[in-house]
């Protein structure tokens, strides 16, 4: 599969923004760090926050509180 930037569901979404992309940068950091040959093989050559975008528009992965307290502990650092 081709993932691209979801640009027309970036600009009509009505939810949390913050969450949104919380969830966004945390799935990119998730991927940036598996083998790129296994990312290759899985998501051809899309780019890694077009994939974490559409994840997170599609559904396939979820915000929970966790996220948050993974970005209060990185501004802590």
């Amino acid at each position: 599969m081709d993932y691209r930037i979801p640009l027309d569901e970036i600009i009509d979404y009505k939810g949390n923004m913050y969450k949104l992309s919380a969830l966004a940068i945390k799935e990119a950091i998730r991927l940036s760090n598996e083998d790129p040959e296994d990312l290759k093989k899985e998501y051809g050559d899309s780019k890694i926050a077009a994939i974490a975008l559409s994840k997170a528009f599609s559904g396939d992965i979820k915000y929970t509180d966790n996220c948050e307290k993974l970005q209060a502990e990185a501004r802590k650092k």
